[in-house]
This record gives structure tokens, C-alpha cells and sequence, in this order.
């Protein structure tokens, strides 16, 4: 037993708690972020975009295919405004149905666009190409398209811009008419005659004679009478009655030069009677006054 007085031997420092060795490890690769670029694929509505490197995604994913990163914030694809107004409705089958049974209904999807119009432009672009070679090559082909355009842009120059000849009728009658106006005054050419009729008469009538058959495709009249215009009754419309049967109804202008009518359903006639039905009333006559029916046929 060691006395309290006893001296205590000197003993060294408690040294510090030395670290294990350590196996070398290899060196961690370091990750670069992804730059955001464009979607390697096909963005669909409802797709996610990946907010880091711009990646395309379908609805089921969770993280991007590209750089991992979550797709908890992604911007979603929406269809363009002119897509949603032709967007189709997907069908839908009830519960326990499956299509191919007896009163279940599925929809039937049209092939896309693009498919169809695709074999098309090939067809039309190879058509194309080997007419372009044969029209340099083969004379004949080139004569026959230089004939065929050459009569297309005819047709097309008469519809657009069409030319007509006079005619001049056989004969002309009318059912009533005052001394020194007779039917004739109508056709004769002349500005300084006219045709009359007094007033109240019924249904006046121009009657024109063609000895063989023509094709009346308009008329120019020159209304009223121009020595005294506001003196006469004026005709503000004709019914054509042809000797085919057909029937075409004009309307007349309030003028005092002549005016070109166009006249339908006049093919093949010998005969035409000209029905005044309307007027515009004289300031200070009574009497129907008109100077001048001129027929037209197309040339």
C-alpha cells in the first residue's frame, strides 16, 4: 500500500488515437451539366421538357432521359391553336367492353396526311420530269402540248375577254308602234329613228326574224330617244322569249348611250320576241321611246 506522501513516478503524455490506413481509391469522375439544347425527338402534346438540357418526355417518365435530372417542374407540350380546332375526341369503350364485341364501337383512324400525299408528290414529280424530257426531245410531243395549251389559253381568252360579231335580223315586227316609229326603226342603225309606242299600251312587243338559225349571246340597246331623252317613257326591262322555248329576263340602265346586255338561253333561234315589262317614267311624256337593239353573237 503506497503512502499518500509517497512521491509519484513521471509518467509520459497519452499520445493521440492514430487514423487506420486507408486503401487508395480510384478518382471520381466529375459530371459535366448538360447544356440545353434542342429535343432529339419529336415533341408530342403532353410531352415533358427537361428545364436542364431541353429534352423531350414522354407523360410517363419521372427524370429526363438525357440528363436525369426531375421532371417534377417541366414545361409541358401544348397543340398549336389550329390543332385543337381539328383535334379529334378519342374514343372511349366502356368498362368490360373490348372492341370486336357485339355492340362495342371503335374508332377507325384515318391515315396521316403526310402518308397519303407523299406517294403522290412522287407520282406527279416523276410525271412530270418525263414529260419535260420527252417535250425536248420528241418533236411530235411538243407539237401536240404546243396545240393543246394553245387551245386551253384560247378558251380561256374568250371566257375572260370575249369577242362578238353583229347580226343583223331578216325582219322586225312589232304589236303596236305610232305613224312615222315603226318596228323597223329599231334595227336599222340609225340614232336619229326610234321605235314608239303609245302610252297604256298592253304588253309592247319587238319581234325579230333571223333566216337561218343564230346564237344571240347579247344585245345593245340604246334606250329612249335622243333628240328628246326626257320626253319619252324609257323600257327598264326586256323578257327574251325564244322560238326554242327558253326565255331569258335584261335589265336596262336609266342612260342615254347605248349599253351591251348579256343574254342567256338565245342558242339556235330563228325568232325572238323582245317583251318590254318595266319603264322609267318621262318627265313630260308618255309615250315608250327606243332607238336602238343591236344582236351580238360570240365569235
Amino acid at each position: 500500500m503506497r503512502r499518500l506522501d509517497e512521491p509519484v513516478a513521471d509518467t509520459p503524455d497519452d499520445e493521440g488515437e492514430q487514423p487506420k490506413a486507408v486503401v487508395p481509391q480510384a478518382r471520381k469522375k466529375k459530371y459535366k451539366a448538360e447544356a440545353k439544347t434542342q429535343s432529339s425527338r419529336r415533341l408530342n402534346p403532353g410531352d415533358h421538357i427537361c428545364g436542364e438540357c431541353g429534352e423531350g418526355n414522354p407523360p410517363v417518365r419521372k427524370f429526363c432521359s438525357r440528363c436525369g435530372n426531375s421532371l417534377a417542374g417541366a414545361e409541358l407540350v401544348t397543340a398549336k391553336w389550329w390543332r385543337r380546332l381539328f383535334e379529334r375526341k378519342a374514343k372511349t369503350i366502356k368498362a368490360g367492353g373490348r372492341p370486336g364485341q357485339p355492340g362495342v364501337k371503335t374508332g377507325k383512324h384515318l391515315p396521316e396526311l403526310s402518308k397519303i400525299l407523299r406517294p403522290i408528290r412522287w407520282t406527279v414529280g416523276v410525271v412530270l420530269l418525263l414529260s419535260s424530257l420527252a417535250y425536248g426531245a420528241y418533236a411530235p410531243f411538243q407539237n401536240w402540248v404546243n396545240h393543246k395549251v394553245g387551245g386551253i389559253e384560247h378558251r380561256v381568252n374568250e371566257m375572260l375577254h370575249p369577242q362578238f360579231t353583229e347580226i343583223h335580223p331578216d325582219g322586225a315586227v312589232a304589236n303596236a308602234s305610232l305613224p312615222g316609229h315603226p318596228a323597223l326603226s329599231a334595227v336599222d342603225l340609225d340614232p336619229a329613228t326610234f321605235w314608239s309606242v303609245a302610252d297604256k299600251t298592253p304588253d309592247p312587243t319587238l319581234t325579230l326574224t333571223f333566216k337561218d338559225p343564230v346564237n344571240l349571246n347579247a344585245i345593245l340597246v340604246t334606250n329612249g330617244v335622243k333628240a328628246n331623252f326626257a320626253g319619252y317613257d324609257l323600257p327598264k326591262s326586256f323578257r327574251l322569249v325564244f322560238d326554242t322555248g327558253k326565255a331569258d329576263d335584261v335589265t336596262l340602265k336609266d342612260q342615254d348611250t347605248p349599253q351591251q346586255i348579256m343574254v342567256h338561253n338565245g342558242e339556235h333561234i330563228h325568232r325572238v320576241e323582245i317583251h318590254v315589262t318595266g319603264f322609267y317614267p318621262s318627265l313630260t311624256g308618255h309615250d315608250l321611246g327606243l332607238t336602238e337593239v343591236e344582236p351580238f353573237t360570240k365569235q
